[in-house]
């Protein structure tokens, strides 16, 4: 189950944890398995550490949008996430942004997809990430 949890960046962590943290939390009572999903355009006040510390939320994915920090900003986030649950990155990233939080960013609990129009761009993206890539897999293969 997705949690789309926007709200908790576009209200104070005060307002979220009164007003929706424990409602959200017995929604979740009734899934083993949750993804919380959050954009990184919010994610500096986003409580993180808050919704983290809900058992059944077991990876975090961040929609990495264009007008939020550039990926080079994000990666104190990312790696934050990365030591506590596993991370879905998704994104129109270029080939630099890949093999940027590839080389900076542990493999294990690491989930990058990039989203393109066309298999054939998806394919290029690959191709000019070149040997940062040996582990990452072409999902529609």
């Amino acid at each position: 189950m997705f949690v789309p949890a926007d709200v908790a960046g576009q209200v104070s962590a005060e307002t979220f944890h009164e007003f929706f943290f424990e409602p959200m939390k017995e929604m979740l009572q009734g899934f083993d398995y949750c993804i919380l999903h959050t954009h990184s355009s919010y994610i500096d006040s986003y409580p993180l550490d808050l919704l983290m510390s809900v058992e059944q939320l077991r990876a975090v994915q961040v929609g990495v949008d264009t007008i939020g920090p550039p990926v080079k900003g994000l990666l104190p986030v990312f790696c934050q996430i990365l030591e506590r649950r596993p991370l879905l990155i998704v994104s129109t990233l270029g080939a630099a942004e890949v093999r940027y939080l590839i080389s900076n960013l542990p493999s294990e609990g690491l989930y990058i997809l990039c989203t393109y129009e066309t298999v054939n761009e998806e394919r290029a993206l690959l191709d000019e990430v070149g040997d940062a890539a040996d582990h990452v897999t072409d999902a529609r293969t």
